[in-house]
């Protein structure tokens, strides 16, 4: 049990210096008040760092586009499966079966094949939007202003 409290005293001493020496972020850029210093502790050095102090506010531009990244890529993964729960057919599913992805459907193959038929639907129509509200969101942005026009897209 020694050993263990002198090895996160070690830590917290090791990162409070890194903090002192500027290579934890303790500002408003790369702030990293909600690590504990025992655990996780990391650090962002060098030329990212010199980056992100120089260009104002890109730590959280940084951020927000994680985000939305995160939130994109799980509404890819999501749909999937909730197209497949939608699919409906004759064979109702027999207890003790493996699970088709449908509550509604016992045939496995089907209920794929209809999910990825309407899953391209669902694309091509997603497609066919952006090829007719793109040129005409742009010109209103160029009439209006790029916030207007971006809120506007909205």
């Amino acid at each position: 049990q020694d050993e263990n409290s002198a090895s996160k005293h070690g830590q917290t001493e090791l990162s409070s210096q890194w903090i002192a020496a500027g290579r934890i972020g303790s500002g408003s850029y790369g702030s990293m008040n909600g690590l504990r210093a025992g655990c996780c502790s990391w650090t962002i050095g060098g030329p990212f760092q010199q980056v992100l102090m120089q260009v104002p506010g890109l730590g959280s531009l940084l951020v927000s586009y994680l985000v939305v990244s995160v939130v994109y890529a799980l509404g890819i993964q999501l749909y999937g499966p909730f197209l497949r729960s939608l699919v409906e057919c004759e064979h109702l599913p027999l207890p003790g079966r493996r699970f088709t992805g449908s509550a509604h459907c016992g045939d496995a193959d089907y209920v794929l094949a209809s999910a990825q038929a309407r899953e391209g639907s669902l694309v091509s129509m997603k497609l066919v939007v952006h090829a007719v509200a793109g040129p005409f969101l742009a010109s209103l942005a160029d009439r209006l202003g790029r916030k207007p026009g971006l809120l506007l897209g909205l």
